[in-house]
């Protein structure tokens, strides 16, 4: 019996009209619940390749409405989020350093969809780093490290709750032509307060004078750290445009003020708010970042990219000093050696960074 012959062209064309409606029935399932299997069609542009989201991060739902995605390499977290956003899977993603979560989309009719999560998260048990446990005036720990003159050490001490809100809406376009836009507007409010610390564990106290035995183990820079060092508000807005070969790409990002403290600072400046006991806070404004890219496809398998991140420069507020004005000098400043603040985490200090990148697929 002669082998039968087939054509290929035709059966690719048959397979890629089947998987197209495949997407098509699945993307349109919405069971009221989140599912980790939403992003398994996902693929990530990460070391010069494409990778499924599950090899570059953890993907979980910690709650009915919500997917958590841990990006495990920091420096992948744009890229997790762009695949995820490119993905049309009706979800945006909101990034909190290297986790980024997900909520299901509402459908606003047209090509708008919006998506609102509400939330509370509490953590009993926290773990914080201490205070530093000064040997000299524990004696307890002076005989556990004698060499020491101070120590410091993790432990769950506290308990926290954090309170927020995220609302994100996304706008598609297509023209004629087959060029397309896709927009999001991102905004989130988040508060988290430390509600109760554990005491002081006696055995570290034994011996210690009276002035120390009401030493806490996480003091009131650590718990800055955790309620105000962050910002509270973000908002991100990000446009996509595919013409062709070529794909822009703008992003703008609002971080909210934070605050740290340092000794130096006065109460005389404005940006800086001091308590009953002479401990000065200061308030570092909102900033907001632009990056830009554009993007062409030489042909199916290369792809170059010219862009730049903090596009216009864009660093945070130094710490007051009298060379720009101010009547205190933080002591964090050390004379311009170090001039942003190492207690608070608003966004980089590496200003602007330009890149031309080319990806082959092979």
């Amino acid at each position: 019996m002669p082998n039968p012959t087939h054509d290929i062209n035709e059966l690719k064309r048959r397979m890629q009209g089947a998987i197209q409606l495949l997407k098509q029935e699945l993307g349109g399932l919405r069971t009221g619940r989140a599912s980790a299997g939403l992003l398994e069609p996902v693929q990530v542009e990460a070391y010069g390749t494409h990778m499924p989201l599950n090899q570059v991060a953890t993907v979980s739902v910690p709650e009915p409405r919500l997917i958590s995605v841990q990006v495990w390499d920091k420096s992948m977290v744009h890229a997790v989020e762009k695949a995820i956003a490119a993905s049309n899977l009706g979800l945006t993603p909101s990034t909190e350093g290297q986790v980024l979560r997900e909520g299901l989309a509402i459908p606003l009719g047209g090509a708008v969809l919006m998506t609102l999560d509400v939330f509370q998260i509490d953590i009993k048990d926290r773990i914080a780093i201490t205070d530093r446990i000064l040997t000299s005036a524990f004696p307890t720990v002076a005989a556990l490290f004698p060499e020491a003159a101070e120590i410091r050490f993790f432990t769950n001490q506290i308990d926290t709750r954090t309170r927020g809100i995220e609302l994100v809406t996304t706008y598609r376009h297509e023209f004629s032509g087959g060029s397309g836009l896709d927009v999001s507007l991102a905004g989130s409010y988040n508060e988290t307060q430390v509600e109760s610390q554990k005491p002081t564990p006696p055995a570290i106290l034994a011996g210690a004078s009276a002035a120390n035995q009401n030493f806490r183990l996480v003091d009131q820079t650590t718990i800055e750290l955790i309620e105000v060092a962050v910002p509270r508000t973000k908002v991100l807005l990000n446009a996509i445009y595919n013409a062709g070969a070529f794909t822009l790409n703008g992003r703008a990002t609002y971080f909210g003020s934070v605050q740290a403290f340092s000794t130096g600072l006065s109460g005389a400046d404005a940006n800086v708010r001091c308590d009953a006991a002479n401990r000065c806070v200061q308030t570092f404004n909102p900033k907001t970042l632009v990056d830009l890219s554009v993007g062409y496809a030489i042909n199916d398998n290369l792809r170059v990219t010219l862009g730049s991140n903090n596009v216009f420069d864009t660093y945070p507020d130094k710490y007051n000093n009298v060379r720009d004005g101010f009547v205190g000098q933080a002591s964090s400043y050390s004379d311009g050696q170090v001039p942003y603040s190492r207690n608070s985490n608003q966004f980089g200090f590496n200003g602007a960074f330009y890149y031309l990148t080319a990806a082959l697929k092979f």
